[in-house]
């Protein structure tokens, strides 16, 4: 059964592994159709074991599912968001888990956009995820291993062994700019957070909406002894050096 990628939270890999630690060379797809898309259809990303499915998504966006990240870490030419492709793109055995078959997309992009890209690191508005004032009420784990989360819901954690970067890591992929870990707290903690979502995630030293429970910034403060704070912040980015708008042939 396909998996439809919703293109707003295309990056929500916690680890981030993809675009902050570029390591052993990436497979390749088997097969790959790429080619422009002129309709007003509706756009959207699929995937499947071993397959990909883009359908009228601008480059922007695919960069984003492929380095798992969100757009304001992509800095490049206007027409990466305005112009639209299609890719239908196969992988010579069944890959199930979409933060190894995502990052695939990689060498397909460099190979038919001929995208060049480096990494450079910018001071950016953020989130910094510090002790609350009456500080933290975290609880060790009491056992070692990987780090385990349990979905039970779009606003819901509940994690094992999971360190403050790590939650860090987490939150960003909830708000609308990076959270980074100013906590200066090591170990790893067993994790529950309930909170009710902002319609609207807001910018950094806006006022929060007003919602029926807990915001995540309550709940944080009452349920974990900690607080997120506007600042601006080391933030890595993507810089788009080259991509060509009409790939090369299939």
């Amino acid at each position: 059964m396909p998996q439809t990628i919703v293109l707003a939270a295309v990056a929500m890999c916690i680890s981030h592994a993809a675009f902050c630690q570029p390591g052993a060379p990436i497979p390749a797809f088997e097969v790959a159709s790429v080619k422009l898309n002129r309709s007003s259809q509706r756009g959207g990303i699929d995937t499947e074991p071993g397959k990909v499915t883009v359908r009228n998504v601008s480059l922007k966006l695919i960069v984003q599912a492929a380095y798992g990240v969100k757009g304001y870490r992509i800095s490049g030419p206007g027409w990466l968001e305005s112009e639209k492709y299609d890719i239908v793109a196969k992988a010579a055995s069944p890959v199930g888990e979409d933060d190894k078959l995502m990052p695939m997309l990689q060498p397909l992009l460099a190979d038919r956009f001929k995208l060049v890209l480096h990494r450079e690191t910018r001071d950016l508005p953020a989130w910094m995820l510090v002790p609350g004032n009456k500080g933290p009420t975290l609880h060790a784990s009491k056992d070692d291993g990987l780090l385990e989360i349990k979905r039970k819901g779009p606003d819901s954690l509940t994690a094992r062994r999971m360190s403050m970067e790590q939650l860090a890591s987490y939150l960003t992929t909830r708000m609308d700019h990076p959270v980074l870990d100013m906590t200066g707290i090591k170990g790893l903690f067993d994790i529950t957070l309930d909170w009710t979502r902002d319609e609207g995630l807001r910018a950094p030293g806006s006022e929060p909406a007003e919602v029926a429970g807990p915001s995540l910034f309550t709940a944080l403060q009452e349920q974990l002894g900690l607080k997120m704070e506007p600042r601006k912040g080391p933030v890595t980015i993507l810089v788009i050096d080259h991509a060509e708008k009409v790939p090369t042939g299939n």
